[in-house]
């Protein structure tokens, strides 16, 4: 495909999601179909669980040669369907979810620097 992040040139911006689509746990529950995941599976050399989809995601995003890297704070720290920000054309539960200052942990940002150092992010 011409979105593999293979294809993608350094003047690009890669990320896991929007505020209009499902976290990349619940798009994997709820959307990945067999194919996809098999395909991930493949892209990726590790099998995608729910539990770890959005990191496989997010690293696959940070090695990537996009020069900008996108991750919603759900994928950051790993939330599911429960926690999507958005449904368009929807106009119930909406921009009703909110980061909690107990939801952050320094594990995120040591997991996202290390990405930072690894794939040269500086």
């Amino acid at each position: 495909s011409v979105h593999s992040l293979h294809n993608y040139n350094l003047n690009s911006v890669v990320y896991t999601g929007t505020h209009d689509n499902n976290t990349s746990q619940g798009w994997y529950a709820q959307d990945a179909t067999k194919t996809i995941k098999k395909n991930l599976k493949q892209f990726s050399g590790a099998k995608p669980k729910k539990k770890n989809i959005h990191l496989q995601l997010s690293k696959l995003a940070y090695s990537s040669v996009a020069k900008i890297v996108i991750l919603p704070m759900q994928d950051v720290i790993g939330l599911d369907e429960d926690a999507r920000m958005n449904m368009p054309a929807s106009v119930e539960k909406n921009w009703v979810w909110r980061l909690k200052p107990d939801q952050l942990r320094q594990k995120y940002s040591k997991r996202l620097r290390k990405w930072v150092e690894v794939y040269n992010r500086l």
